[in-house]
């Protein structure tokens, strides 16, 4: 069955992860439904600007991968098909996405997020071998801090990872109505995004 849903593009670079370093997304409104990533997002002319990449539940929006880093990585590959295509050497092994605490605090479970902050990392996707995991995060934990910094953006992890050495993260678990605060060792080497 084929299915065509509308939205409204809010954001055309969105920080959302570190598995592609540098690599900002297009957020939309647009439902993308569990399993049906991978489709073309067009614009009102009909032209593929990016390739649906995922959903943060239970919030209302969505990402695309932007269509120029589709084609780059494309290129790369069909240059080289037996060499893979890295983008860095080490990921923290979670897919997230830079959120402003205002937002945060309208919408969903985030209303009571206790903390002083204003902008947050939420946690969407952890990999199961990945550096995060092994650190003992999960997905919809909140990230505050970066080695006692507050984070502006997914840059600051990022930036992390490039020292190649441990680094200290403040989050929040989310359980029921109350939430934990908790501070894991993060290892960019335990992992290269698997």
């Amino acid at each position: 069955t084929n299915s065509i849903t509308c939205g409204v593009v809010s954001h055309s670079t969105r920080d959302v992860d570190s598995a592609r370093s540098g690599t900002t997304y297009i957020q939309t409104d647009a439902g993308i439904a569990k399993g049906n990533s991978g489709g073309p997002l067009v614009n009102l002319d009909g032209e593929v600007v990016g390739i649906n990449s995922m959903t943060v539940e239970p919030l209302p929006i969505s990402f695309a991968l932007p269509v120029d880093v589709a084609k780059e990585y494309l290129e790369k590959h069909l240059a080289n098909p037996k060499k893979p295509v890295k983008s860095q050497e080490w990921s923290i092994g979670a897919s997230y996405l830079t959120i402003g605490r205002e937002y945060l605090q309208r919408h969903g479970p985030w209303q009571n997020l206790p903390g002083d902050f204003d902008s947050a990392i939420l946690l969407v996707k952890v990999f199961p071998k990945g550096a995060a995991a092994q650190a003992g995060l999960s997905p919809g934990d909140v990230v505050t801090e970066i080695n006692s910094q507050k984070v502006a953006q997914g840059a600051d992890i990022v930036k992390a990872l490039q020292s190649g050495t441990p680094f200290l993260v403040k989050a929040y678990r989310r359980h029921g109505n109350q939430w934990t605060a908790l501070t894991v060792n993060i290892n960019p080497k335990a992992s290269n995004s698997d």
